[in-house]
């Protein structure tokens, strides 16, 4: 029965985040990752490079070109994996209405749905960690397969880890966790039990110290830089989780009060499902899968705060922090299953209402903030793309006798990336590299800037005229009046 809602639900949100990834304007980051697969620039050398996306990028260069639509298929089929794998997880719960809220719940935040239809690694990032708890879970379910689950759990997970560096926090919590697992559920409290353990387990142990020693070099080179620059350092709450309650909420507008609510409602989930585990763990003296997960995400948690005191790294924020959500709602899910089947009744007349009374509210969020034209992270740059074409249109008209002329425009430094990309990818020879310092050049025979921005140009006497405005970036692109004022 839940698939008559699951599977239409499934269709529809890949249908928008295809038809997004197809006419939303490339964005700031993604031209970077450009930069990366075409050699332009340093960017090859700092986290920008999200490893396993410049790859699959640079694939889909050589087969279907530099369309924005080509480079981010690789995270559209990331959007189905995601999709997938959350139906497989979910139907172990072998309950529709936990498995419905469930897909619900993991697959309508608008927030999480942008980066489903970027050329970034973190939709990359955020499928490949759900195939990895897929097999984390089926590793459980039976002995006779166990290693062959453990190696898969494994895999995917440095997959998701050379999608997204920040993915190492889930790796980390896999390894304590299955551990506690191991001692715990499998009764490894000697040193002969662990010994066979490692014995037969052995190539899963090669494997991930391959891997380990292969990244090693890779953060520390990052690190040296000082490449990892996106980041909070007030603290977890603050920074990681606020933000990412901001950015679900996908509003610019100040939400005091909805922020204020999510945020102790969380804390109150987390709670809940502390003492269900506790209660589980004395009753059943076992580790539950709910018990596991909340493991997991409070590890994940756990582990930036002591990375900042001992390495002095950022907190995640907003994007970088991404993979907390399906963390979270998947403790929640399987927290709730084991809720149900130790307290039947309360939880089928108070909490199943409650859940689907979120379910709506989630999906009719989703729906409120549909969109066609900009990210939350980069919404600036939703216009950049049509003032390009624009500006092309500018250029035939002005210049089309004048053989060989070029232009130059000047640009606020966010926009360069963009500019050049669609400079590069659609061949505006015509059009002189754009730069971060050149937008107060007077030489420039145009100017995109924001609508602030306009009395930097007049009062550094540069009189322009604008050819077009553009809603809801707010800006403005403006020709060069070099012979008199506008």
């Amino acid at each position: 029965m839940s698939f008559f809602v699951i599977l239409p639900s499934a269709g529809i949100l890949f249908t928008y985040t295809v038809l997004r990834a197809r006419l939303l304007s490339f964005v700031h980051d993604e031209s970077l990752s450009y930069f990366v697969i075409n050699h332009v620039g340093h960017w090859w050398s700092t986290a920008n490079n999200h490893l396993l996306n410049s790859v699959l990028m640079l694939v889909c260069q050589k087969l279907f070109g530099d369309s924005e639509l080509s480079l981010r298929l690789p995270n559209l089929f990331a959007h189905l994996l995601f999709m997938i794998f959350s139906i497989l997880i979910l139907k172990k719960l072998k309950d529709d209405i936990l498995t419905t809220s469930g897909f619900l719940l993991l697959n309508t935040n608008p927030f999480m749905l942008d980066f489903f239809g970027l050329a970034r690694g973190y939709g990359l990032s955020l499928s490949f960690m759900m195939v990895s708890i897929y097999y984390f879970i089926k590793m459980q379910e039976t002995q006779h397969q166990y290693n062959k689950m453990l190696f898969y759990t494994f895999y995917f997970a440095n997959l998701a880890i050379l999608a997204n560096f920040m993915m190492l926090n889930y790796y980390l919590s896999l390894i304590v966790v299955i551990f506690l697992s191991e001692l715990i559920n499998n009764k490894r409290t000697s040193l002969n039990k662990w010994k066979l353990f490692f014995k037969s387990n052995s190539h899963i142990i090669i494997f991930n110290l391959i891997f380990i020693l292969f990244l090693m070099p890779i953060l520390f080179f990052l690190k040296f830089k000082d490449a990892f620059f996106v980041g909070g350092k007030r603290d977890f709450w603050h920074d990681t989780v606020i933000s990412l309650i901001k950015a679900s909420l996908y509003s610019v507008v100040d939400q005091q009060n909805n922020i204020s609510l999510i945020f102790f409602a969380i804390l109150l989930l987390v709670i809940l499902n502390s003492i269900l585990a506790l209660y589980l763990s004395l009753k059943y003296r076992k580790l539950t899968l709910s018990t596991q997960f909340l493991l997991i995400l409070i590890i994940c948690i756990i582990s930036p705060i002591v990375q900042f005191y001992l390495f002095d790294t950022l907190y995640p924020v907003e994007r970088t922090g991404l993979f907390y959500i399906p963390l979270f709602f998947i403790m929640v899910i399987f927290g709730l299953k084991d809720f149900s089947a130790e307290f039947i009744k309360f939880s089928r007349t108070f909490c199943i209402p409650f859940l689907l009374l979120v379910c709506v509210i989630f999906c009719g969020h989703l729906i409120a903030n549909i969109n066609f034209t900009s990210t939350y992270v980069w919404s600036y740059d939703a216009c950049t793309k049509k003032m390009m074409e624009d500006l092309r249109k500018e250029y035939n008209h002005q210049y089309d006798l004048v053989k060989g002329r070029k232009i130059y425009l000047g640009v606020h430094w966010l926009f360069e990336p963009t500019v050049n990309y669609y400079r590069m990818s659609r061949k505006f020879d015509a059009l002189e590299v754009v730069t971060r310092a050149g937008f107060l050049n007077k030489d420039n025979d145009y100017y995109y800037f924001f609508e602030g921005e306009k009395n930097n140009l007049t009062e550094n006497n540069i009189n322009i005229i604008a050819i077009k405005n553009y809603f809801p970036a707010n800006t403005i692109l403006a020709k060069h009046i070099k012979n008199g004022p506008s």
